[in-house]
């Protein structure tokens, strides 16, 4: 495949070498001379087929270049000889461009190929021991590189008996030492996380059931009797004083609405004046590709809105406008660059087309990137800012402001303003000090490398985390002075903050504390606080790149947060001294738009630019973890696709209705415009780190047919995905394997149906005649999937569907009672899911037609009675 042409008309394109390697890709592609958006990416291999560079190129010959060095010896170190074991890596010389031996990253191997020392470029050397199951039990620093903090020299981690990493201990020497702080996990018979330890002054369990905090506050999750329950889909959150926030879901798992009884303002998707979406259906706040297109945090009571956000997108799924019902004045316009980088940006109240500003905008901001992202310049309200960077793609000068300054491993360590970082051997921010080096901040990091302790001022902060790297709860000394519950439909998405007000501590129960719920826009940027009253008591405005101005709770301005809020941009926390947003793995800079350090995927992480941001595109992307950004929404074109998800790989077809399939994580519908990925994968499986919210698009559905048969033979052990895909961003992946997932699949019998009595007993079988040979009886309509449907006559299939709703409806008819078969299914048996029989039946405004998961082979699972009430 040579050429992918986005529904934008953006092309990508890529160029092979006689053995059929990616040599070039273009993004942007015109023909034309390299612009800033005309973006090239070549490759060199040597005879074994290695990597040996990879150079971005840029406008007038200019350029990055990486080298790969191959070739371990024991005589430098490793435990074998051997040329295909990559040795040292060669990063682009600041100045030249060129891959510098002053600029290397090495390491040595053992006999397995596993890394035995790792030296980076600030001199700080890692050796790693490993057990006899090959597991990594020792990272230890034995070689402290010059300016960086030693606080924590090793980080040792213990299994238990079923191969879980149970405990993770850091240590302040390379070898024995004292212990500096400890995490201890405890799992359950079957894997799962029951429960988790944290030695930095307290005791934090996290429960499937229940969270306790370590003060010993509760948060239990609910799951109502019924559909909720049978599934294990989570029903509502609740404290001791009633429920905390529950949920409305459309289908299996989307929830379109988060319902807050204590504050009165709820998140809906849902119409509340009997209007429908562009679908035709009720889910408003929803496109038919399942954008959001109204954020209404709406008051069911007074009919109100505290928060009502409308957004518009191009086809590339770019947000172009956005408009705030509450306070027109608040309204947003966007445009986008070749790469679909942000371009310009105002604020105002929107035009009648929704393209501009009417009048003079109150803010405005345009960038000019180079052609690694890098700006040159920012112009904010009129006001341009010069920048410069290098050819490792760090900053060299920002107009009018402090030089930046990088260590050898590119962590910044002096900001535009002049403040000063300090970071340990795992490249983690543990000092800020003033332009004069006076100490203003201190960091600890946890074994898993989550932020445990901050002093500031004389005054250190605990902090407690839930096993999804959400702080729970925070102390000073020995009271707990704030509380946080979060929302499971995003990591950082909060539910409410309790904060203590009696002066003695936040307890498990009782009063003393204030409690506010915020509002978030559709990127998750908290953009209102709610208290009890369902009153809005603050807001905030962000400029795209995260600079927040606070805003009182009619839009006035105010110097600063009246309740020191401090969970603000996408959902991250910012720092009061530094001003820094903190992600999961490293801080990002909302004046300067970009990361303060490296990305540790480096190329992995699909960009050329370690530092730049969610592709330059933070107003429909988000970067919770600080390693890689995910798209709020993926379209890519039509045709057949190949979809890959922690390590799934599927044939998805493009039938007339939407088919939703949910595979290891990943909202997939296949319709007759492409494929849409949402966003809620999860990479669960080392082969496809390129998993997260990924579409690609394959050419020939020959290649992606080979691909799922090589599947089904070999079993997920061993996938090869031959053909060449094409990501949105221009990235090609030609190879991976994946583990054997499965799928919870509904598979709902009418009573009237000939497989009703075996549906009883929790069997499905895909063909006809089994139940024939097995019951001597033919059925009226044979070959039949569903009794009101029909089918073709020898099919080796059996169609499921992975929305429970769906298949409560096929059980019900054409009599009132019935049975759905649950079933978790490899899906080495799912073969396609295309809608061929185009029949669409709506019922109560939702689709109810079965959208067809075809699964091969006996299914066994677990049947539940169906009658209508």
């Amino acid at each position: 495949m040579q050429a992918v042409t986005d529904p934008l008309g953006l092309v990508a394109r890529t160029y092979y070498d006689a053995l059929g390697r990616t040599v070039e890709t273009v993004a942007d592609y015109t023909g034309a001379a390299e612009t800033t958006t005309d973006v090239a990416t070549e490759y060199t291999y040597d005879g074994a087929g290695h990597t040996l560079t990879l150079t971005a190129d840029e406008p007038g010959g200019a350029y990055e270049q990486t080298a790969y060095v191959y070739g371990a010896t024991t005589a430098g170190g490793s435990g074998v000889n051997s040329n295909d074991l990559l040795v040292t890596t060669e990063w682009p010389d600041p100045t030249t461009g060129a891959p510098s031996t002053s600029q290397e990253d090495t390491q040595t191997v053992n006999a397995l190929g596993q890394v035995l020392t790792s030296t980076d470029r600030n001199g700080s050397t890692h050796t790693l021991t490993y057990d006899v199951l090959g597991r990594v039990t020792s990272d230890a620093v034995t070689t402290l590189g010059s300016g960086v903090d030693g606080s924590v020299r090793r980080i040792a981690t213990a299994y238990d008996t079923q191969g879980n990493a149970y405990l993770t201990t850091s240590y302040n020497a390379a070898s024995g030492g004292s212990v500096v702080n400890q995490v201890e996990d405890v799992y359950n018979g079957l894997d799962q996380l029951t429960g988790e330890y944290q030695a930095v002054g307290g005791v934090n369990n996290s429960r499937m059931t229940s969270t306790t905090y370590p003060d010993g506050y509760v948060v239990t999750d609910n799951y109502a009797s019924g559909l909720d329950n049978t599934i294990s889909r989570l029903t509502s959150l609740s404290d001791t004083t009633g429920t905390l926030e529950s949920y409305k879901y459309l289908g299996l798992d989307t929830v379109v609405e988060r319902d807050h009884p204590e504050s009165g303002v709820n998140l809906t998707d849902i119409s509340q004046t009997g209007s429908t979406g562009d679908a035709g259906d009720q889910y408003t706040g929803l496109d038919r590709f399942g954008r959001v297109v109204d954020q209404n945090w709406y008051d069911p009571t007074t009919s109100i809105s505290a928060v009502d956000l409308q957004y518009g997108y191009d086809a590339d799924g770019n947000v172009l406008w956005r408009n705030d019902t509450v306070n027109t004045a608040f309204g947003e316009v966007y445009t986008y660059d070749g790469l679909n980088q942000l371009a310009t940006f105002a604020r105002g109240t929107l035009n009648g087309t929704k393209t501009g500003i009417s009048g003079t905008a109150s803010a405005t901001q345009s960038w000019t990137p180079d052609a690694l992202g890098n700006f040159t310049s920012v112009t904010t309200n009129g006001t341009a800012q010069s920048r410069t960077a290098n050819a490792q793609n760090e900053i060299t000068a920002i107009g009018g402001a402090t030089t930046p300054t990088y260590d050898a491993n590119g962590n910044m360590t002096t900001d535009e303003t002049g403040l000063q970082y300090v970071y340990d051997a795992w490249n983690r921010l543990v000092m800020v000090k003033s332009s004069g080096g006076t100490t203003l901040e201190t960091n600890t990091y946890d074994g898993k490398s989550r932020l445990v302790t901050q002093t500031v001022s004389g005054t250190t902060t605990n902090s407690y985390y839930s096993n999804q790297w959400q702080v729970l709860e925070q102390q000073v000394g020995t009271e707990y002075t704030t509380r946080n519950v979060w929302s499971p439909v995003y990591v950082n998405a909060m539910v409410d903050r309790d904060t203590d007000t009696s002066g003695t501590g936040l307890t498990a129960t009782g009063s003393g504390y204030q409690r506010l719920w915020p509002a978030q826009d559709a990127n998750w940027n908290v953009v209102a606080l709610v208290n009890g009253s369902a009153t809005v008591v603050e807001r905030y405005t962000y400029q795209p790149f995260g600079a927040v101005t606070v805003l009182d709770g009619s839009y006035g301005s105010r110097s600063a947060s009246s309740y020191a809020w401090t969970i603000l941009f996408q959902g991250m926390a910012q720092d009061a001294v530094s001003g820094l947003d903190q992600a999961n793995r490293r801080w990002y800079s909302e004046t300067q738009g970009r990361w303060m350090t490296t990305d540790p995927l480096k190329f992995a992480a699909e960009d050329n630019n370690f530092y730049r941001t969610e592709g330059n595109a933070p107003v429909d992307t988000s970067d919770p973890s600080g390693l890689r950004w995910t798209w709020s929404d993926v379209l890519v074109g039509a045709g057949t696709a190949l979809v890959v998800a922690g390590g799934v790989v599927l044939v998805v077809g493009t039938g007339g209705l939407a088919t939703p399939l949910v595979v290891g994580g990943l909202a997939v519908a296949a319709t007759a415009g492409g494929v849409r990925a949402g966003m809620y994968a999860q990479s669960t499986g080392d082969a496809f780190e390129y998993g997260v919210g990924t579409g690609l698009a394959v050419g020939a559905p020959t290649a992606a047919g080979t691909a799922v048969a090589r599947f089904g033979v070999q079993g997920a052990a061993s996938v090869y995905a031959s053909a060449t895909v094409s990501v949105a961003t221009g990235t090609y992946v030609s190879y991976g394997t994946a583990y054997t997932p499965t799928v919870t699949l509904y598979r709902g019998v009418n009573s009237d149906n000939f497989a009703y009595p075996q549906a009883q007993n929790g069997v499905i079988s895909p063909n006809w005649r089994w139940w024939y040979y097995l019951t001597g009886y033919t059925p009226s309509y044979p070959g039949a999937h569903n009794f009101v449907r029909g089918g073709t006559t020898l099919s080796p299939y059996t169609s499921w569907t992975t929305d429970p709703e769906v298949a409560i409806n096929f059980a019900l008819r054409p009599s009132s009672t019935g049975v759905v078969v649950t079933a978790e299914v490899p899906v080495t048996r799912i073969v396609t899911s295309p809608n061929t029989q185009s029949v669409t039946l709506i019922q109560n405004g939702k689709y109810v037609s079965e959208a067809e998961v075809l699964v091969t082979k006996t299914v066994y699972g677990t049947p539940t009675a169906i009658e209508l009430p």
